[in-house]
């Protein structure tokens, strides 16, 4: 139960719907050991820093929405993770087309 519990914090954070602080927060007490905790922390962290360097890449158009995707997802970030992000370079994009044509 506890197990399938941890599982659930860490989808929860892995989605976005928590913040690593929240996690550790709720999973504390939940019960969850410091370095249960720690660790789901660290490997959370681990793969996160791909998707910074990614998003980081598309800002600067070093790649296209479609290469950030495929990337991002093979990188392990989620189908919402990635549709969000684009939709956010999009509106930016936009968002700097509209002001050069004033």
């Amino acid at each position: 139960r506890i197990l399938k519990h941890m599982r659930s914090l860490a989808a929860d954070l892995d989605a976005g719907r928590l913040t690593m602080a929240q996690y550790a927060s709720q999973a504390r007490t939940a019960g969850f050991s410091a370095s249960e905790v720690a660790a789901t922390l660290r490997t959370h962290a681990a793969a996160k820093e791909p998707a910074v360097l990614l998003r980081a890449d598309l800002a600067a158009g070093r790649l296209s929405m479609a290469d950030y995707a495929q990337q991002a997802r093979a990188a392990g970030a989620s189908e919402a993770e990635v549709t969000a992000e684009v939709k956010k370079w999009a509106a930016a994009r936009s968002a700097a087309f509209m002001d050069g044509a004033r």
